[in-house]
């Protein structure tokens, strides 16, 4: 039974690290809305996919982790917000395996979008 439970532990504590590592290596978009609308809806297109965001309220931040099997390209984003107004832009640059970054679109104002490539964790 000592065995057992002994086996069981160590799986857990291997698939709870497991879950860490994959986390930690996945690239992320993240967005931040500091501006006083609320966002309905954030597209970004990659090269060879695309995340979608739900409504992220003023003063709260949002993130996606996406898949690293990426062509090269740039993030293009088409922002919606709950008044109608549209807000459309491409930056970064997305890279084919580029695991652990980190892509932060902090939105000021339906005018002012900023796009943030922090460093990669690794």
């Amino acid at each position: 039974m000592k065995k057992l439970l002994k086996v069981l532990a160590i799986a857990g504590a291997l698939a709870v690290a497991g879950v860490f590592a994959l986390r930690l290596a996945s690239p992320e978009i993240r967005v931040e809305n500091r501006s006083a609308m609320p966002i309905a809806e954030l597209v970004v297109r990659l090269p060879s996919s695309r995340v979608s965001f739900g409504p992220v309220q003023p003063g709260t931040d949002s993130g996606i982790y996406y898949s690293a099997r990426q062509a090269e390209g740039q993030y293009a984003y088409v922002m919606r917000f709950e008044g109608g107004e549209t807000v459309e832009g491409a930056c970064g640059e997305v890279i084919p395996s580029d695991f652990a970054k980190r892509l932060r679109l902090v939105v000021s104002s339906p005018d002012d979008v900023e796009c943030r490539e922090d460093d990669k964790v690794f």
